[in-house]
């Protein structure tokens, strides 16, 4: 049978790589992808790369503007009918960001959003597996492990996006045992956007007086959108996926503070002075100069990537589970296989 995957969220940096991943794991499959209607110009530009790396037959790949807040997924019934009766798979990439500041928003897209996502599949007549992202940070402030019998928690949160995709995973977690569903905890993806933007506010921080520094010392886990997209291949492929809920993030991450410190010397030579609380930096990064394009070259980096310890090849994903468990999958850049230690 044929796969047809459905992935919100389509043209994000992991959405645009996972189309790649899954076309050399699957060449015949189907790929469905729903994107807010102002990204249709990302599309074009992914569609026409997608041309000259794959030979495409006519549908195989299809953009609809959606917006997932909507009880029908922003689409027309008809079309809403048509792809439940012949998705396989769903990925759930869609949501706001971790800059959003907006409660209103965060809740009608990360939660309701999600209610809506997992309904979809719930009802989908042909669903292998709904791939669902949530976020490493659900595990709240005070956890330094997530044992799989801690799902439910009264420990605060970071930030209103920690809460959303708290609240989120635990509306998709009241259908694990009618919907064949796999949970992906992802640390902070590395997107070239975002390690831009960090770059950039670095980069001025060593302008000030003081070179103010950032972050503490709690680990930081960041992770690289292609490991991202492999990964998700793999469990796509999995007969055993269902049911189960991993965690992608950096075996050996670094503090925050570190991080930021990597970053200036990174963009600027320097290191940094005292620690300033977010607060305070957030009042600074809200000026209109800051928010300006900042970029390495090439071998920049890549040596801050290697310093930074983003998630190599050889990297583990483990299952959000008990320290007893023996169950772990194995993530090798370039292999497929899911396999047990």
């Amino acid at each position: 049978m044929n796969k047809h995957v459905l992935i919100t969220g389509g043209t994000t940096s992991v959405g645009r790589a996972l189309v790649r991943q899954i076309w050399r794991k699957f060449p015949d499959a189907e790929v469905t992808l729903l994107a807010w209607s102002e990204e249709k110009a990302v599309y074009d530009t992914l569609r026409t790369e997608l041309e000259s790396e794959f030979s495409l037959w006519d549908g195989q790949l299809t953009l609809h503007s959606g917006d997932i807040g909507d009880s029908v997924l922003g689409l027309k019934e008809t079309l809403y009918e048509e792809l439940r009766q012949s998705v396989t798979h769903v990925v759930h990439l869609a949501e706001a960001s971790r800059q959003c500041m907006d409660k209103e928003r965060l809740v009608q897209t990360n939660v309701i959003g999600s209610e809506n996502v997992v309904y979809f599949a719930s009802r989908a007549e042909r669903l292998q597996l709904l791939l669902h992202f949530s976020d490493a940070g659900v595990a709240g402030i005070a956890a330094s492990a997530f044992a799989e019998t801690e799902f439910e928690h009264e420990r605060d949160f970071r930030n209103l996006y920690e809460r959303s995709q708290y609240e989120a995973e635990e509306s998709v977690r009241s259908l694990l045992a009618k919907t064949p569903i796999c949970i992906l905890r992802v640390g902070h993806i590395l997107d070239p956007w975002r390690l831009e933007r960090w770059l950039n506010e670095a980069r001025w921080a060593a302008k000030l007086p003081g070179r103010p520094a950032l972050g503490d010392e709690t680990p930081f886990h960041i992770v690289d959108p292609l490991h991202v997209a492999d990964t998700s291949v793999q469990l796509l492929a999995a007969d055993s996926a269902a049911g189960k809920t991993y965690h992608l993030v950096n075996q050996n991450p670094m503090s925050g503070q570190r991080l930021f410190a990597e970053l200036m010397q990174a963009s600027s030579g320097k290191s940094p002075g005292a620690t300033w609380n977010l607060g305070k930096w957030n009042i600074v990064a809200a000026l209109p100069v800051i928010g300006g394009p900042s970029s390495l070259n090439a071998s920049e980096r890549s040596a801050f990537y290697q310093g930074a310890s983003v998630m190599p090849a050889s990297a583990e994903v483990w299952p959000a589970r008990t320290a007893e468990t023996t169950e772990l999958l194995r993530h090798a850049m370039g292999d497929g296989d899911v396999r047990p230690s």
